[in-house]
């Protein structure tokens, strides 16, 4: 009787290890993946912050793509303001500005007191901040292109040169830098293309438009999509 006893004790004491082992088991499977959940969201963030240019003290600036070899030059924020450093580290044009775009074509874009206007390589104003915001930013350069840059006032935007005359007056709701020697802009909630005189060399007739690049550049129009020339032929 003492026997059976014993074993049926024993039986559960070997029960309760089982258990308890299994219990120890999972809760470390489960704090394994929280840390690895943890660690893998972690480093998603620490992306999201590298690649937005914020989120601590000394940030590195990101603006939409270059060609990385033609960097000499690299917006860098610190302490409230940008400047840029060349790629040893070293400042070359001091913080002092709200904002600091990329060069592009010797110059770059930068804003102070909330007004936009352009350096170059030297950190010399060569267009005073007088300008907005330009609302679109994101056609690949931030700048000049081709020897002249958007700006914007208000609702309105023109292309000036490097010497801040305004060669194309203000008068596009919208536009796009110069490619292959046309500038995309809006009139009237349809999209054509200028030259660099201002003259529409395709007529603003496209619902949508991309800018041109090697040549070609999206349309759609009456909901149809399809390539263009820089004469306006289907392509």
């Amino acid at each position: 009787m003492r026997d059976c006893s014993n074993r049926v004790f024993s039986n559960k004491i070997n029960r309760l290890k089982v258990c308890k082992s299994t219990e120890i088991k999972r809760k470390r499977t489960t704090w394994a993946n929280s840390f690895k959940f943890f660690a893998y969201v972690s480093l998603l963030a620490l992306l999201a912050i590298l690649m937005v240019g914020c989120g601590s003290d000394t940030t590195i600036g990101k603006e939409e793509s270059h060609d990385q070899k033609k960097i000499t030059l690299i917006p860098y924020y610190i302490d409230g303001k940008w400047g840029y450093i060349n790629k040893n580290g070293e400042f070359v044009i001091k913080p002092q500005f709200d904002y600091a775009a990329y060069f592009s074509e010797g110059t770059a874009l930068i804003e102070s007191d909330g007004k936009w206007g352009f350096i170059d390589e030297s950190g010399k104003v060569i267009v005073t901040p007088q300008y907005d915001k330009p609302v679109t930013v994101n056609d690949g350069i931030v700048g000049f292109s081709e020897g002249l840059a958007k700006v914007r006032q208000g609702d309105k935007h023109g292309f000036i040169n490097k010497n801040g005359d305004i060669v194309i007056p203000l008068q596009y709701r919208k536009a796009y830098n110069f490619a292959d020697g046309l500038a995309l802009v809006e009139v009237n909630d349809k999209w054509g293309f200028i030259d660099k005189s201002g003259d529409f060399v395709i007529q603003p007739k496209y619902l949508r438009a991309s800018s041109f690049s090697e040549g070609l550049a999206l349309v759609n129009e009456d909901g149809k999509r399809f390539y263009i020339n820089t004469k306006g032929e289907k392509n």
